[in-house]
């Protein structure tokens, strides 16, 4: 099962390397010129160490975070429209009234997160964790991608 969920990442970042350099512009900002941007202190790149990080209403639109950690990090009122999350650690972060439209989450750990008010429309959701999540409700998945994603309530999506 190791292996087939090894192929799936390496086919999903094929397609993310595909479409981005089929665009002719990429989202990723560790490869813009200007590096890494640094937001209320903390310096958002692929990766980064932002546990408990105080983000509260910062711009975060298109960052590339993949595989942050962001577990207990206030992301309210956050703008992480379009932004790059995959596989991120968001365990206990607060996402109250943030905007995650259009946002890529997919493997993403939201156990235990808080994301009432939270705009998911278009959200790529596939194979989330949202175990013991407060504020999620079926209407805030609309339009969103959530196969294979884990529930609130435990229940996993087909």
């Amino acid at each position: 099962m190791v292996a087939n969920r090894s192929f799936a990442a390496t086919v999903f970042m094929l397609g993310i390397l595909f479409s981005s350099c089929s665009s002719g512009s990429s989202t990723n900002s560790t490869t813009s010129t200007s590096g890494p941007r640094t937001v209320n202190g903390y310096e958002i790149k692929q990766g980064a160490y932002l546990a408990n990080a105080n983000l509260a209403g910062a711009d975060l639109n298109s960052a590339y975070l993949y595989g942050a950690d962001l577990s207990g990090a206030d992301l309210s009122n956050a703008d992480l429209s379009s932004a790059d999350l995959w596989n991120a650690n968001l365990e206990g972060a607060n996402l109250t009234g943030a905007n995650l439209s259009g946002a890529d989450l997919t493997g993403a750990r939201l156990l235990y997160a808080n994301l009432t008010g939270a705009n998911l429309t278009s959200t790529h959701l596939t194979d989330a964790n949202f175990i013991g999540a407060i504020g999620l409700t079926f209407d805030d998945l609309i339009w969103a991608e959530i196969e294979g994603a884990v529930l609130p309530d435990g229940t996993i999506t087909g």
